[in-house]
């Protein structure tokens, strides 16, 4: 081979392996997600308040606190616990967790069979990431005392410990429920980290349960 020759064939060697590494750095692959986080559109003027907290540990061990929050749009209640444990992997990746979120919805379901719940419809189960967590999530309508509710469950492994999202709407809900549900989670996340005040304002009468 000639020393031109030599020279083309090792100028197309670089130039292509440098293309190469080119291709490599924009296709990359990066850390695997769910699901694309939705733009969240919250509706203007929604003002979350804390309206009160139980610490259920004194004589229900494993079922930690919850915190309830209110506002014009509905009312969420924020459970963190550990059923015993305190090594719930964080995320949705617990070899538990799919049991024990079905398990969740099971319970609605049965207070729509005593009769508290009318109408009751579950939507599908699916998983999506909020805060850089990812959560798993169903949807639920139903009627409690004769009022439509549209209601949401989100839940995650967070520090150990699961960290549930039980949201009521009462139906129409001026605004997109899910654009409300996550807002509410980011923020809360944000502020908290997800954890449980247990030395919060105790619980007061609320107008609805669900």
């Amino acid at each position: 081979m000639t020393s031109k020759l030599m020279s083309l064939a090792a100028a197309t060697f670089v130039g292509a392996w440098m293309a190469g590494c080119a291709t490599t750095a924009i296709t990359a692959p990066t850390a695997a997600v769910t699901a694309p986080a939705p733009t969240i559109r919250p509706p203007p003027g929604v003002t979350w308040e804390l309206a009160g907290a139980h610490d259920f540990e004194p004589n229900r061990p494993g079922l930690g606190s919850r915190q309830r929050y209110e506002s014009a749009v509905g009312w969420v209640d924020v459970y963190h616990y550990g059923l015993g444990r305190n090594n719930w992997a964080t995320g949705v990746s617990d070899p538990a967790f799919d049991a024990h979120f079905r398990s969740t919805i099971n319970e609605v379901r049965q207070l729509a069979q005593s009769g508290q719940y009318t109408e009751l419809k579950v939507g599908p189960t699916s998983d999506t990431r909020i805060g850089g967590l990812d959560f798993r999530t169903v949807s639920y309508r139903f009627r409690s005392q004769g009022r439509p509710l549209e209601s949401r469950t989100f839940m995650t492994g967070l520090q150990g410990r699961l960290l549930k999202y039980r949201m009521n709407f009462p139906s129409p809900v001026e605004g997109d429920v899910d654009d409300i549900a996550r807002d509410f989670i980011d923020k809360n996340l944000r502020s908290a980290t997800g954890a449980i005040d247990a030395s919060a304002p105790r619980s007061r009468p609320h107008r609805s349960q669900g």
